[in-house]
This record gives structure tokens, C-alpha cells and sequence, in this order.
């Protein structure tokens, strides 16, 4: 399974459906600049204190682009659990 990960193109896609998460904007730019460790610094935090789809959609994402796919599967399937039609889960 896992070399069916890094066969697929890693693009983060957001569901903006939900709103009512904390602000990501500063995420996706550390993204966006392949700050990952940034990225995955500031999602760790959020998670403390949110248990919100999206963070964990970035953290599943974050975490595969630096190559630890099994903690990324974890996060993703928790994103699908708490909204299980999480488009980018």
C-alpha cells in the first residue's frame, strides 16, 4: 500500500466546506514554501487544541511529503472519521 502512496501525485486540497476550524492560512503557506517541519511545528499545536477535519488533512498531508507515511494514514483516517466526505482525505 504504501508504494501506492508515493505513486499518486501529493496535492493538498482542502475542503472548504467547513469554516469553523481554526485559521490555516499560515499552514498552507508553510506548505506552499515546503516548510514541513513549520508546517507540521503549528498543525501539532492546532490539533492540541482542535480535533477538526482539515488540521488532520494537513497533518495526513505534511506528514507524507516527508516520507512518514504510516503517522500520515493515522491522520488521514482520523480526518475521514470526524467528516467522512473530507474530499482531500
Amino acid at each position: 500500500a504504501i508504494s501506492a502512496l508515493t505513486a499518486m501525485p501529493a496535492f493538498a486540497v482542502d475542503n472548504m466546506e467547513t469554516g469553523d476550524g481554526p485559521d490555516l492560512t499560515s499552514v498552507r503557506a508553510k506548505i506552499a514554501a515546503t516548510d514541513y517541519q513549520g508546517a507540521l511545528e503549528e498543525l501539532r499545536g492546532l490539533a492540541e487544541d482542535n480535533q477538526q477535519a482539515d488540521v488532520y488533512n494537513l497533518l495526513g498531508y505534511t506528514l507524507r511529503m516527508t516520507g512518514d507515511y504510516d503517522t500520515s494514514l493515522t491522520y488521514y483516517t482520523k480526518a475521514l472519521e470526524l467528516q467522512p466526505d473530507h474530499k482531500a482525505a
